[in-house]
């Protein structure tokens, strides 16, 4: 695995090393007089004379760390000087001073790695099914499961030269983790059986899944000192209740074969979003209360050089009750399918289905199908069929803020809901489902002296309005966006739209 090769030290970093040593309380050491900043820099070995004698002759902290002005630019003493090397880093950490800082503390840039591949993963599962015959006819049957997951991965690696990282609680950074809990529970009972020459089936499952996260190794930077190193930042879940009920029969003496069948289905679906504990996701002012933006008193704690601390528990912050959602919808569908074999050669099928969803209305959807049976070892098979799918409940509620990087580094990015403010600014459509148009044909042969069978296959599936997750969007100036957009801690925006029409065609070979 490759070392992490960017800058992880500031000069900050070094008085902050140098104070800690000498038993200061370095979270104070902005509060104190400047000359405990001067007394700590003059002891950092490798910092030039030159660059003492300029932190020496300074009157204020500005002087030394410079100001932020909020993009990328620093001024300042420190981000003049060199230290043996003439790697600055852009701005708001001051000079790179990777190299010596490393030395100076035992450490290698491996220990700076994320970690990568699978997850750590523990599970249980327990499962359990049932029959119990009422007559030859009848019977009852059941089956269901309760199943749990724990899981631990790790996020990017919090460098101590990082504004996300409040150092005096993490000297050398540190690589937060994401812990999930996942419980799964299922169950379906149902009885089934022969009335008079139709077989009935008429059951009822549930099912439910529930994710949830819990942040361990991490901090909430805008708490400084009172920052948990843990928080849960709350989670999903997802359940659906389905009745079904079903009729068929065989009529071997019709034509070579005919099979009838219908039935019908009622779904109800529940999607939730959980909030987190208010530590996972609040940003704090200097009093130690959540920070208002509108309140121009309202002052956000600040690092060395004047950028403000990030909110919430670092690597996943908590989903806040504006977050919440508890969204409910339900579906009712029915179908009629016939297969009928016109001779022992043509076999044709033919099937039609309806479902109306309560959020987005009525459909009715078809397919048909043949085989052709050429000669005793040669059949030509081929089909067509149309389809739906209705945007999933997720897909329409979801929303929450990540942190994404990219080539200007770490962005908060927030994933709105396609039925917000902030979706109907920048134009996005509400969710509209997907509709598909395919077919398909092939052969499947036989070479009995070879003991040999193959099938071939040739697809074609378009699929319109395709729900995908979008770029990042910009506030581009609009001053509700702006708005909107730091009432969600965020600074740019994705959503769930009907973005792309797609295309899958191939072959299908089996030997």
């Amino acid at each position: 695995m490759q070392e992490w090769e960017g800058s992880i030290f500031h000069a900050a970093n070094a008085i902050e090393r140098v104070a800690n040593e000498a038993g200061y309380d370095v979270s104070k050491l902005l509060d104190n007089d400047i000359s405990d900043v001067q007394q700590n820099a003059s002891q950092v070995s490798y910092f030039s004379q030159e660059t003492i004698n300029a932190i020496n002759n300074a009157n204020t902290f500005e002087e030394i760390f410079g100001i932020n002005d909020g993009v990328n630019s620093q001024a300042g003493i420190l981000s003049s000087l060199t230290y043996n090397n003439d790697d600055i880093v852009n701005g708001i950490a001051g000079n790179n001073v990777t190299q010596e800082e490393l030395a100076a503390r035992g450490l290698q840039r491996s220990d700076f790695n994320m970690r990568v591949g699978q997850s750590k993963l523990r599970g249980a599962q327990f499962f359990a099914n049932l029959s119990i015959p009422l007559d030859e006819n009848l019977e009852i049957y059941g089956f269901g499961g309760l199943s749990f997951k724990n899981g631990n991965a790790g996020g990017f690696y919090r460098l101590p030269n990082q504004s996300r990282t409040y150092t005096p609680a993490y000297p050398n950074g540190f690589l937060p983790e994401i812990n999930s809990n996942i419980v799964d529970k299922s169950a379906a009972f149902g009885i089934k059986g022969m009335i008079g020459d139709w077989n009935v089936d008429f059951s009822n499952s549930y099912g439910k899944n529930e994710f949830m996260y819990y942040v361990t190794n991490s901090n909430n930077a805008s708490m400084e000192n009172a920052t948990p190193f843990e928080a849960n930042s709350g989670g999903f879940n997802y359940s659906e209740n389905t009745t079904n009920f079903d009729m068929s029969c065989f009529y071997e003496d019709t034509m070579a074969g005919l099979n009838i069948a219908f039935g019908a289905e009622y779904r109800v679906e529940n999607y939730g979003i959980i909030a987190g504990e208010e530590i996972s996701y609040t940003q704090y002012n200097t009093l130690g209360n959540p920070h208002d933006p509108t309140d121009p008193d309202s002052m956000v704690p600040t690092d060395f050089f004047g950028n403000t601390r990030d909110s919430g528990i670092q690597v996943f912050p908590g989903f806040k009750p504006e977050n919440e959602v508890n969204a409910f919808r339900n579906t009712i569908a029915g179908y009629f399918d016939v297969e009928a074999d016109f001779t022992e050669s043509i076999l044709l099928s033919g099937a039609v289905r309806y479902e109306n969803f309560s959020d987005f209305g009525g459909t009715l959807n078809f397919k048909i199908a043949t085989r052709l049976k050429i000669s005793e070892n040669f059949n030509f098979r081929g089909g067509g069929q149309t389809g739906f799918r209705a945007p999933s409940l997720h897909q329409i509620h979801f929303n929450s803020v990540s942190t994404i990087f990219n080539g200007d580094g770490p962005q908060e990015v927030g994933t709105f809901a396609n039925t917000s403010r902030v979706a109907r600014l920048l134009g996005i459509e509400p969710l509209k489902e997907e509709t598909s148009v395919g077919a398909t044909a092939g052969f499947t042969a036989r070479v009995p002296s070879a003991n040999l069978k193959f099938t071939l296959d040739g697809f074609l599936i378009n699929i319109d309005d395709r729900v995908i997750l979008t770029g990042q969007f910009d506030d581009n100036g609009n001053a509700e966006l702006a708005n909107l957009f730091q009432q969600a801690n965020a600074t740019q925006a994705a959503f769930f739209a009907n973005s792309v029409d797609t295309q899958t065609k191939g072959l299908d070979f089996v030997l």
